[in-house]
């Protein structure tokens, strides 16, 4: 039995991800690694019991992560990959500012965050993968690609928080919107993305929306269920 998708639950997430990012800007960090959520952000932006968030965590490992990589897109050999890591494990935590970031920020001149060791706590990381003829350009943070999108271009960051959570609320001018932002930052940074994923990025036509859903798997599923 196919389980449904708990848009509550990604919304959760997308959630934890703003926080996240816009902590991580506020304060000027560097946030390489840090994680998308926690038990302890979950606290801070829900009501949700212990018990509710355990849930949380086993529908998370159940449906998402054992279900990634996802395929965002493939086309012209180019592949973009979403992968879901959950870990039940320590993590730093500024309890100055109240935010979980990785050993980096917390050891390398950074002193006046306050960084306290939060032990065997539940931690979801998103990465995104980028390959070419199935050979990996990069694997970067979410967190940390989202959290420089901001700081360059920070209309179109918000721009993309919107229609993501428009699309996790099954709304399709939220797909369209999508497409003028990667159209948009496809074009505006094409010289960056060719240089990470070579020369067959500047085939891609992004203007056409069908075309969008035609190369993303990942789209056309959140549209379906």
């Amino acid at each position: 039995m196919v389980s449904r998708i708990r848009r509550d639950y990604l919304q959760l997430i997308l959630d934890g991800i703003k926080m996240q990012v816009s902590l991580c800007s506020k304060l000027n960090l560097w946030c390489v690694d840090p994680p998308a959520l926690t038990s302890g952000i979950i606290r801070s932006i829900s009501k949700m019991s212990d018990h509710a968030i355990e849930n949380f965590w086993k529908y998370i490992e159940t449906n998402l992560v054992a279900k990634t990589p996802l395929e965002i897109f493939k086309v012209n050999g180019i592949k973009v990959l979403l992968i879901l890591q959950h870990m039940k494990t320590h993590v730093e935590y500024s309890r100055k500012y109240g935010i979980y970031l990785d050993e980096l920020d917390c050891y390398v001149g950074k002193s006046g965050l306050e960084c306290i060791k939060v032990p065997s706590t539940h931690v979801l990381k998103i990465y995104i993968i980028g390959t070419y003829n199935d050979e990996v350009r990069f694997k970067l943070n979410a967190i940390y690609i989202l959290k420089t999108l901001q700081k360059i271009e920070p209309k179109i960051f918000n721009e993309l928080m919107d229609a993501i959570k428009g699309i996790i609320n099954r709304d399709i001018e939220s797909l369209k919107t999508l497409l003028r932002i990667i159209t948009i930052t496809v074009n505006k940074h094409k010289n960056i993305l060719t240089e990470i994923l070579g020369p067959e990025i500047a085939h891609i036509s992004t203007g056409d929306y069908n075309k969008l859903l035609h190369y993303s798997h990942i789209l056309r599923k959140l549209l379906r269920t």
